[in-house]
């Protein structure tokens, strides 16, 4: 089994940011890490999910899914 580095979304009103954008999933992957997105995590900076899975992510179907299958949460 590989790490799992898990994406939250944002929950305070305005946040606007995200931990990680889709252009640095090549380096986490490079190292054997995988990626693991909660939906829409990256919209409000302009990342739609579709970004993220082009470029290797997965959507979790929940939160819950993320938590529990990552080692690592951003």
């Amino acid at each position: 089994m590989s790490l799992c580095i898990g994406v939250l979304k944002e929950t305070p009103d305005g946040e606007r940011r995200v931990s990680l954008v889709p252009g640095d999933l090549k380096a986490i992957k490079a190292l054997g890490a995988e990626v693991m997105i909660e939906t829409g995590a990256g919209t409000a900076s302009a990342y739609p999910d579709s970004a993220y899975e082009a470029a290797g992510a997965k959507v979790a179907k929940s939160r819950d899914e993320l938590l529990a299958s990552s080692q690592i949460v951003l």
